[in-house]
């Protein structure tokens, strides 16, 4: 244990005596001047308990961090630069990869950049939605250029391809990955029941609460003043 120095000023005749002691230890002052005596009891050095992180925590913290980062620099920073789309899946046409509700990523694409296999997003000149299947077929003109695309939905048998050639023209995005059942959200959030149950409701109970919280302030400021 290491021996603690302090100076002690005598409250009569204000000199100054230093003494040494260990941590705990009670001491007894006396003025070497006015003779006025009392006592001080050095203070114990504590130990901080020092936190431990288990294993666990640090794993999960990891995880946690890799994942922000991957969805800020694959999908915040794109969708601010509008590299990036969304699209909600409304038919069974790719199941089981993609079923009804999922939320569909995806990112614009040359066509001299998709390759047999990828699963695209595109629209026909004559259709008022988007359709996103797979690739199957890829047609070159005889100069080496690209004709089209056959694409066909996973649901379906492998020769039930769609009957229209995708031009390179409607083609949309390439799809990056699959957020399932999140479009049950959103059209359930444009619902009049989910307006009203996600957006109007929490809204009314925000206001409410803070109506009562002011209430109860200006109640206690009344009753100080009286």
């Amino acid at each position: 244990m290491k021996t603690q120095t302090k100076k002690f000023v005598c409250p009569k005749c204000k000199t100054h005596v230093q003494q040494a002691g260990k941590p705990g230890e009670k001491i007894i002052l006396e003025c070497p001047k006015c003779g006025m005596r009392g006592y001080y009891v050095f203070p114990e050095n504590k130990i901080k308990n020092k936190k431990v992180v288990s294993k666990k925590k640090i794993v999960g913290y990891t995880i946690t961090g890799v994942m922000l980062v991957l969805f800020l620099v694959f999908v915040l920073i794109p969708a601010m630069q509008g590299n990036i789309r969304f699209g909600t899946v409304t038919s069974e046409s790719m199941r089981p990869n993609i079923n009804i509700g999922d939320v569909i990523v995806y990112t614009p694409v040359d066509a001299e950049d998709v390759k047999e296999g990828d699963i695209v997003t595109f629209w026909y000149n004559s259709s008022q939605f988007p359709t996103t299947h797979r690739v199957v077929e890829i047609r070159y003109s005889e100069s080496g250029g690209i004709l089209g695309f056959v694409t066909r939905g996973d649901a379906f048998e492998e020769g039930d391809v769609d009957k229209r050639l995708l031009s390179p023209s409607e083609l949309s995005g390439r799809v990056v990955f699959v957020i399932p059942y999140l479009g049950y959200i959103g059209n359930f959030a444009r619902s009049f029941l989910g307006f009203i149950l996600l957006i109007v409701l929490p809204g009314v109970l925000i206001i409410g609460f803070e109506i009562h919280r002011i209430y109860n302030v200006t109640k206690k400021g009344r009753v100080k003043k009286t």
